[in-house]
């Protein structure tokens, strides 16, 4: 029964009830346009948990991150729903921020022997 009411709930948000739902679509339009926009969404996503488990030992802790998650879950869907190639953008955009992360780190590991001496 309760899942129940999270999916109708959860539908609601989605499609909504016409002109709100437009204008939400058109909102996160907006914002997945942008790179601030994307870099934003991703922090979001992140931060709700999506990529990770939610599960702890204690029921009330592991409750709230499945609340945060769900949030989380809701933007996906939106996303991938009205604007999946935004989510493609902002994925890819990620993975080659990380890899310049990544490169960038290497670098410094080089440098760092020289620069003792």
């Amino acid at each position: 029964m309760f899942s129940h009411e999270v999916t109708q709930s959860q539908e609601e948000v989605i499609e909504g009830d016409g002109a709100q739902s437009q204008q939400l679509q058109e909102d996160l339009a907006v914002v997945i346009s942008t790179p601030q926009g994307r870099r934003f969404i991703w922090s979001l996503l992140g931060q709700a948990g999506l990529f990770c488990p939610s599960f702890h030992a204690d029921a009330l802790h592991m409750a709230f991150a499945e609340g945060a998650r769900n949030l989380g879950l809701q933007l996906f869907q939106q996303l991938n729903q009205f604007h999946p190639e935004g989510y493609v953008r902002m994925q890819q955009e990620q993975m080659q921020a990380a890899e310049a992360q990544r490169q960038h780190q290497a670098l410094s590991r080089e440098d760092a022997p020289n620069k003792g001496g």
